[in-house]
């Protein structure tokens, strides 16, 4: 079954975590840079003179949506350091580690827009969350903010071999809401994802794709297949989405 822009209606919704709900991934680009520091170091390493503003940059291009072991593979590769799988394990444990010190602390906020939007299509349908993020990222914080009790099911990092853009964790969040709707299609299911690789990700899964463009990149998330988007989610709720899918270009 194919949305037809005219009578399109989810009857599931998947939510991504960072950059959707959470105003996680400046902390996300800084822990990542401090373990993999750490473990320069370590290994008796230069480390290279940071510039916070440089590296956000360059995250937000190279690494932002990529699980951790992708993220530190992939800074590796850049930097010409070679990491053994044990090494990724453990810059993953020493980045964990940072991340929940600094959430521990307030150093993660949420976007209100995304929790609203959130408790409203948890209210009329199943909802997953599908996070290139871990368990240990996102579940503290999904507490604290009150929504845990908004998904059908979860999806993180630790549970798909590959991530985001393969299919791979958004063909988990669909097994996972057909224990909810059997009958579920991934057309059926709309997703929110605010990077290029999310997108695609979900799109290959057969999802549609609703992009929230908070970093004013709505042209590379329409390129990479979203069908519809807007900077933030304050007018997004499931009585809103025919009228939004209905204004997409053909």
């Amino acid at each position: 079954m194919k949305p037809q822009a005219s009578s399109f209606f989810p009857r599931a919704a998947v939510f991504d975590f960072d950059g959707v709900l959470a105003q996680s991934e400046p902390t996300h680009c800084e822990t990542l840079r401090k373990a993999f520091d750490g473990h320069l170091a370590r290994k008796g390493l230069p480390v290279p003179k940071r510039d916070p503003a440089r590296d956000w940059e360059e995250y937000k291009a190279k690494r932002i949506g990529f699980s951790d072991a992708d993220a530190f593979r992939s800074l590796a590769a850049e930097e010409g350091v070679e990491l053994s799988e044990a090494d990724v394990a453990r810059l993953i444990d020493v980045k964990a580690m940072l991340f929940a010190t600094r959430a521990e602390h307030g150093g993660v906020a949420d976007f209100p827009d995304g929790l609203a939007a959130l408790r409203a299509f948890a209210a009329a349908m199943p909802v997953a969350l599908c996070s290139g993020a871990l368990a240990s990222d996102t579940a503290p914080l999904l507490k604290h903010w009150g929504v845990e009790g908004c998904f059908a099911a979860r999806v993180t990092a630790e549970e798909t071999e590959k991530s985001k853009p393969a299919a791979d964790p958004y063909l988990a969040a669909l097994a996972k809401l057909r224990r909810a709707v059997p009958d579920l299609e991934a057309a059926e299911t709309l997703a929110f994802e605010d990077t290029a690789d999310g997108v695609r990700s979900a799109r290959a899964a057969g999802l549609a794709v609703f992009g929230v463009a908070r970093e004013k990149n709505a042209a590379e998330l329409r390129a990479a297949g979203a069908q519809a988007v807007a900077d933030d989610l304050r007018s997004v709720r499931p009585e809103t989405v025919r009228a939004m899918f209905a204004s997409r270009a053909p």
